[in-house]
């Protein structure tokens, strides 16, 4: 993580940030933030977006998460933003599977993500690392979305 993505966070801890703020906030990246957000919203209905503080260097994110498991965060920037998905080993191997159904960009973060003791953890930085598509498929090989 650069330090210029660090410094456009939403950094001020005193003040919560409203969904209306965040939108500003990321500007151009708007319409990928809002479609992000319905996806999750229709697709894990039982998944109550939180707004919580990362720290100093996070600034505030949106989690999605469920009996303490993550399924992903964001992170509001000015003029972007950046999800969090954590895959796990069992995760990583599913994630190796469909890399073909994956952008050539999200599959360039894929390769160049270190992988950790219990998985990666990929920031997905808008507009430059992937689509919505991409993080889909992602938060898919975590948990299975509600049908349609």
């Amino acid at each position: 993580m650069t330090e210029q993505t660090v410094r456009t966070r939403m950094l001020d801890k005193g003040k919560v940030p409203t969904d209306e703020e965040m939108l500003r906030n990321v500007g151009s990246a708007g319409e990928t933030w809002t479609s992000l957000r319905a996806m999750l919203a229709e697709r894990y209905p039982d998944l109550a977006p939180g707004i919580d503080y990362g720290g100093a260097r996070y600034g505030w994110q949106v989690r999605y998460r469920k009996g303490g498991r993550l399924l992903v965060s964001l992170f509001p920037e000015q003029d972007g933003f950046t999800s969090l998905v954590e895959l796990g080993r069992a995760e990583d191997a599913k994630a190796e599977a469909i890399l073909d159904r994956l952008s050539p960009a999200m599959q360039r973060l894929l390769g160049g993500t270190a992988q950790l003791h219990d998985g990666r953890w990929l920031l997905i930085r808008w507009p430059e690392d992937g689509t919505v598509e991409d993080v889909r498929e992602l938060i898919q090989l975590r948990r299975r979305p509600k049908r349609p």
